[in-house]
């Protein structure tokens, strides 16, 4: 039997009760949830886990949402990006998807489950 690590989901938002949300829906979801308000958190987490999708919010604190995607793909170049966020247009990074914090969580669930499936089938392509 192949012991499969769960796929780790690293979600950034200044807002802790939109985090707490999200954990409370998603936790059932065969994911490994990371999640946190600080930016240079999320760049600890990245450095040490192999995260395979990070959502994120444009406003936050410490740093910007962009720059952070930034330096989350330098860290992770594989990582599929969703950008959450309140306003609706893109940041200019090349997100897997862009979620309205407005929408019901279902299209959150839909975002993460398909970025999951594009950082699997990138990772047997580039190891195969």
């Amino acid at each position: 039997m192949v012991d499969m690590a769960l796929p780790i989901v690293l979600f950034v938002d200044g807002d802790a009760s939109i985090l707490i949300a999200l954990t409370r829906a998603l936790r059932r979801d065969c994911i490994d949830i990371r999640a946190t308000t600080s930016p240079h958190e999320a760049l600890e987490i990245a450095m040490n886990e192999e995260v395979a999708v990070f959502v994120y919010d444009w406003l936050l604190p410490e740093m910007s949402g962009t720059e952070l995607a930034q330096r989350i793909r330098c860290l992770r170049p594989n990582v599929e990006l969703i950008l959450s966020s309140g306003a609706g247009d893109s940041d200019g990074n090349a997100v897997f998807a862009m979620v309205s914090k407005a929408s019901p969580i279902g299209g959150m669930r839909a975002a993460v489950s398909g970025a999951i499936e594009c950082y699997y089938s990138r990772e047997c392509r580039r190891t195969g």
